[in-house]
């Protein structure tokens, strides 16, 4: 699913502040203009949500693709997904 959130991405001691544009019971892409490798283990953190383990599969230009070590519960993702939307229909 499509959003407009700043994702937190912690790789050891250091944390990027990421452009999520998708984000799915599995995974997300991100963009950003970090270095971080691919194969890297790091810990995600979306508004709203508790943090997650995960790992960068890809990184394309500015883009990365991010797998969770554990799916976000369906029931999960879509009340965060409609907590999004709400944000965005208000700043607009």
């Amino acid at each position: 699913m499509e959003v407009r959130c700043i994702a937190s991405v912690r790789h050891g001691a250091s944390v990027f502040g990421m452009r999520a544009h998708d984000v799915s019971q599995g995974g997300m892409k991100v963009e950003s203009n970090s270095d971080i490798p691919v194969g890297a283990q790091v810990l995600v953190t979306l508004p709203g949500l508790p943090s997650r383990d995960a790992v960068v599969r890809w990184k394309e230009g500015r883009a990365y693709g991010i797998t969770f070590r554990r799916l976000i519960a369906l029931s999960e993702l879509v009340e965060w997904l409609r907590g999004q939307r709400e944000l965005l229909r208000a700043a607009n």
